[in-house]
């Protein structure tokens, strides 16, 4: 962790927040997508450096805080209008920081996208009726109290309501349009953007006791996704409302590869991670072991706490 800060530092001065070339917007790396990185470390750090304890260190969040806020100053981003929701996944809007081009723009879209996976023959020809993957409907129950949110009816195809389909990803693209033949996700692949950032002040402002503070962004987000939200009562505690935080990362990141790592530095991982219990936790099971093959090679690596005598 301090080689990926030293070398972020380095980084921000060799890159500025804009580009010299626009086609470069958003899928190569500016001062944004470092600070953005910087952002993730300094939380991750915070409450996982030292998993023996659940008390944050308050240095790492205020690096995260100072991140954030310059990242948000000077990198000119604005979340996407929730008329377009979807543009945001498609890539290069303006709220993205960094992006994996998969765009068939450029004949880089992806045949094999775990996105497509979600898809039925709705969507993409030859999938079938039931896509290879589905979204558990806990995740719906849990999370949407309210069926009015943006990211509910455009993020979700509940045809089949016991197999409902993440539509996120869902901007096909045929090389053979005529016979549509040839189908290729167009959506980029997002690491980082605005709506992210946004959300980890709530989660900043936690680790300081600030309960009122995080209370008010997570129902900024919810009042702008949904025009019948359902908000956080005034007066909650900092577990109460860190509760509901977890819960509006479910809403807004959902599929995005953040929510298990969220769980973890939340210690939320007690609401969904059912193979997790504390002791495992403790001892860093949510690590794969190091392969004792590599042993033989580097007597200086050592076995994660939790696989120690079992592989």
């Amino acid at each position: 962790m301090k080689l990926i800060e030293d070398d972020c530092h380095k980084a921000i001065n060799l890159l500025g927040w804009t580009y010299a070339n626009t086609g470069d917007a958003k899928v190569t790396a500016n001062k944004g997508s470092v600070y953005a990185l910087l952002a993730h470390l300094f939380l991750w750090r915070a409450t996982m450096a030292n998993v023996a304890t659940d008390a944050p260190n308050l240095v790492d969040v205020n690096n995260a805080d100072t991140t954030i806020n310059t990242l948000i100053n000077k990198g000119g981003y604005t979340l996407t209008d929730t008329a377009n929701y979807k543009n945001t996944f498609i890539g290069r809007s303006s709220e993205g920081i960094f992006e994996i081009n998969v765009s068939e723009n450029t004949l880089e879209g992806s045949s094999s996208s775990v996105g497509a996976s979600f898809l039925n023959e709705s969507y993409i020809k030859g999938n079938g009726n039931n896509p290879r993957y589905f979204v558990v409907p806990r995740y719906l129950n849990d999370h949407f109290e309210s069926t009015t949110d943006i990211r509910y009816k455009k993020g979700f195809d509940l045809t089949t309501p016991q197999k409902p389909m993440c539509i996120k990803y869902s901007n096909v693209t045929y090389r053979n349009p005529g016979q549509k033949l040839n189908p290729y996700l167009s959506n980029n692949i997002i690491i980082f953007r605005l709506g992210d950032m946004r959300l980890l002040k709530a989660e900043i402002a936690l680790y300081k006791g600030d309960a009122a503070t995080a209370t008010t962004i997570i129902n900024t987000f919810r009042k702008r996704n949904d025009p019948e939200p359902i908000l956080v009562d005034a007066g909650l505690t900092v577990d109460e409302v860190m509760d509901e935080y977890i819960i509006e990362r479910g809403k807004e990141m959902f599929l995005e590869g953040h929510l298990f790592y969220d769980l973890l530095r939340t210690r939320r991982y007690g609401f969904i991670v059912d193979w997790l219990p504390e002791s495992r936790f403790r001892k860093e099971g949510f690590y794969w072991p190091v392969d004792p093959a590599l042993f033989r090679n580097n007597p200086l690596l050592k076995q994660t706490t939790y696989w120690l005598g079992k592989v």
